[in-house]
């Protein structure tokens, strides 16, 4: 199923790849919370959770969630970051 036009994007560099979430025309950027109860600004594909995660807490990361592993599969950690935008940093553990 495709949408028109596109809801998101994702885009990658050697070993990272991010999903981003359309902004409608005429809506400034900002964190996507402000707008629904639930929701994300940017999931970020990771191959290790655990160390992002031990990293960030280190230096005193605002962590929402996590690292959980949720029912579709993906080992998740949820961060927010000093703008207010919500993170979720992710690894599709299906494969394990």
């Amino acid at each position: 199923m495709y949408f028109e036009p596109p809801v998101f994007a994702i885009v990658g560099r050697d070993d990272v790849v991010m999903q981003f979430g359309r902004v409608d025309e005429g809506e400034t950027v900002e964190p996507n919370r402000k707008r629904r109860e639930e929701a994300l600004d940017a999931y970020i594909w990771v191959n290790d959770v655990d160390a992002l995660y031990s990293e960030l807490k280190a230096k005193g990361a605002k962590i929402l969630e996590g690292p959980v592993l949720r029912f579709y599969k993906c080992y998740e950690l949820v961060v927010e970051d000093l703008n207010g935008y919500c993170l979720v940093f992710s690894r599709d553990t299906a494969g394990d």
